[in-house]
């Protein structure tokens, strides 16, 4: 028994009774006339339930960088959190039916920028892989950013009963756990418009069926490597169901080893571009640092729900990218033309330079 300060024993807390609760009686008379087949008011339904002691609130959602806005989630749900719901299929009907790369490169320009909005998307998407080398690391920042990205991928790697085939099999297995689209890059990266048709379309559907294999879901986006696709590669996608993605901002890591440089070249191309699709490869070394680069300033240029129409960056996913794109299209027919009307407004957005004085002549230096 503890003491107070004077030395005399401490008395016992003492017990006070607890009152019930007020919604108590209320309630169990309710189930009192529920027994007896007794139906209750209205009105007294109504006290019963607006006495009974409110729900405990649950844990907030936490707060990340790749929020997707959509109208129907709540503001602070980490709606472009990985999840173990693969994401292969369109968010909604496809934006190019027809595999047309025309089209394709147009739609990988992103949505046309809208009045009092300043949220500029950006989706990446890796190439090449998986490689059991590098791939991991890039999943796993991805997932310290709660990011999905897409993946399209060489069967070839995929295939065998060996150690390494294994491994890719279980890295592809953890990327679509996370939620990352999956796509299609051909079985052994072949130039389509060099094979014949029947060559053509094994390459693609090997790659689909070892894809299916590994994730338990075949792919429904396709990338040709190289980026070209002649009349029978469109042909074959459109029988397949697949869809075409191309990209529109690339640091070309199969040609350089500087991540500095590289993350300045996409950086450039963003800024330019107002958001795109970003081509990586997660097969290079050199990738992973670039790409840590490139979030860092995303990051520290997110856009901002707080100030919407504020320039701001936004990642989104693949099919968020394309739907948002369908909701607002670019008003060209082709990338051409928007090339052609970004030009003109950088040259309407440089100073116009003022026209030299003339030299004097003779005459003005005799008067």
């Amino acid at each position: 028994m503890s003491t107070t300060r004077r030395g005399a024993p401490e008395l016992p807390e003492r017990r006070t009774r607890r009152p019930r609760a007020a919604w108590l009686a209320p309630a169990l008379l309710a189930v009192a006339l529920a027994c007896v087949g007794v139906r209750l008011a209205p009105s007294l339904a109504a006290k019963v339930a607006a006495s009974a002691p409110p729900a405990a609130p649950g844990p907030a959602a936490p707060r990340d960088f790749a929020l997707v806005d959509l109208s129907a989630a709540p503001t602070n749900a980490p709606t472009n959190a990985p999840t173990n719901a693969p994401t292969n299929a369109p968010a909604t009907a496809p934006t190019n039916p027809e595999a047309s790369v025309s089209r394709a490169w147009l739609l990988a320009e992103g949505p046309e920028p809208q009045a009092r909005d300043g949220r500029r998307y950006v989706t990446f998407t890796f190439d090449d892989g998986p490689f059991v080398e590098t791939t991991p690391a890039i999943l796993r920042v991805l997932d310290q950013r709660k990011i999905r990205a897409s993946f399209f991928v060489v069967g070839q790697y995929l295939e065998g009963s060996d150690v390494r085939a294994e491994r890719a099999r279980k890295v592809l297995r953890d990327m679509a756990r996370a939620g990352h689209v999956v796509g299609n890059h051909t079985k052994n990266h072949k130039l389509l418009t060099s094979l014949a048709r029947s060559d053509a379309a094994a390459q693609i559907d090997d790659d689909s069926a070892l894809i299916a294999q590994a994730t338990g879901e075949p792919p429904r986006y396709f990338r040709p490597p190289f980026g070209q696709l002649d009349a029978t590669g469109r042909e074959l996608l459109r029988e397949r169901g697949l869809e075409l993605v191309l990209w529109s901002v690339e640091a070309e890591d199969m040609l350089n080893d500087d991540p500095t440089a590289m993350a300045k070249r996409i950086e450039a191309q963003l800024e330019r571009n107002s958001g795109g699709v970003v081509l990586l490869h997660d097969i290079r070394p050199a990738t992973l640092p670039t790409l840590k680069l490139v979030l860092a300033y995303l990051y520290d240029r997110k856009w901002s729900p707080r100030r919407p129409e504020r320039y701001g960056y936004q990642i989104v996913d693949l099919p968020t990218y394309l739907a948002r794109t369908q909701a607002a299209p670019r008003p060209y027919e082709n990338r051409e033309e928007l090339e052609n009307a970004r030009r003109e407004a950088s040259r309407l957005r440089r100073p116009q330079k003022r026209a030299r004085p003339a030299s004097p002549t003779k005459a003005d230096l005799v008067l």
